[in-house]
């Protein structure tokens, strides 16, 4: 084998390794990032789960003929 031919598959792995470094930082940061994003909807949805169930009981109606008062659905 000529040293260029070698030189040139030397080339070749390093080329692979560096590629197969930049793959694997990149679905980790990819993976990272999904799992921030799917707690941060889990968070909203409590959010927003918390804040519908108080807005659908905030109105209070009497009752007719009493001193009685029922939450009524909002909604």
């Amino acid at each position: 084998r000529s040293p260029n031919f070698q030189e040139f598959l030397y080339s070749i792995l390093f080329l692979l390794l560096v590629a197969g470094y930049l793959i694997r930082t990149h679905l980790l940061f990819v993976s990272r990032a999904y799992i921030a994003l799917e707690q941060l909807g889990d968070s909203l949805e409590d959010i927003r789960g918390s804040t519908l169930a108080a807005t659908c009981y905030r109105v209070v109606v009497p009752l007719m003929g009493s001193n009685q008062y029922v939450l009524r659905r909002n909604i």
